[in-house]
């Protein structure tokens, strides 16, 4: 069995915006622990101190704007 996340980005009804991102991923069931230990590790890496409150969300990765990710811009 698989699980299937999917995300979208946009909106087709805003005018401002030109595009609609869809994106997923599909990870087989048996690997999902061992997917979550690696963004635990990784989370870890980024913000000894309190690793649970990175998250990981593209817009504010690319974005570089707020802790943790501004340190990486």
């Amino acid at each position: 069995m698989y699980v299937l996340y999917l995300d979208d980005s946009g909106s087709a009804r805003n005018p401002k915006e030109n595009f609609i991102v869809l994106g997923g991923i599909c990870v087989p069931e048996r690997s999902i622990y061992w997917l979550t230990n690696q963004l635990e590790l990784l989370a870890g890496q980024i913000c000894p101190s309190d690793p649970r409150r990175v998250e990981f969300h593209a817009s504010d990765i690319f974005g570089g704007r707020d802790e943790p990710w501004n340190r990486f811009s």
